[in-house]
């Protein structure tokens, strides 16, 4: 039995951590195997009995290989708005830092129960979100606020290199 992220109130940092732990597994396995998710967000992560460290990623109808050409194409902006990776607006290549970007999202969305930017919506939404920093919470533990901020750097090249990377420092 799944609960969706929020469904009690947002979640502590320690639950965040937890949270981030489980996703990071969950990408890295999806790595070994060159596969996107895509499409990252709140409603395609599952906690599964309620608990913060087992999330279960969900809808699959995005992923893809990054060497696939199959029915989905590079130059289309696929995805939810508010977890989409922004650098897609600017040219860059799907890539599993892309479902990093949205795993830091999930999370954020886990600490605050909204959106980064809650005014905005579609477009102008993404449009916002390469154009400032996404917001923070303080008041989280030194090390989970700066993984965090570099898991939402707009840039692909800003971010950690890999799902392991993240659960690294997860670990330190």
């Amino acid at each position: 039995v799944g609960q969706a992220i929020c469904i009690d109130g947002p979640a502590t940092p320690v639950q965040a951590s937890r949270l981030l732990v489980g996703l990071g597994r969950a990408l890295a396995a999806l790595n070994e195997r060159s596969i996107l998710h895509r499409d990252i967000s709140p409603g395609n992560v599952i906690l599964r009995d309620g608990r913060w460290d087992q999330p279960v990623l969900v809808d699959f109808g995005l992923a893809k290989r990054p060497f696939d050409h199959g029915i989905t194409r590079h130059d289309l902006l696929l995805g939810t708005p508010g977890y989409l990776d922004p650098a897609l607006l600017h040219g860059a290549e799907p890539s599993h830092r892309g479902d990093l970007f949205s795993a830091g999202m999930v999370v954020l969305f886990a600490l605050t129960g909204e959106d980064c930017f809650p005014q905005l919506s579609g477009l102008s939404l993404v449009t916002a979100m390469t154009q400032q920093p996404i917001p923070i919470p303080k008041g989280l533990p030194a090390g989970l606020r700066s993984l965090l901020a570099r898991l939402t750097q707009i840039e692909h090249e800003r971010r950690p290199s890999s799902a392991q990377a993240v659960l690294t420092a997860l670990a330190a």
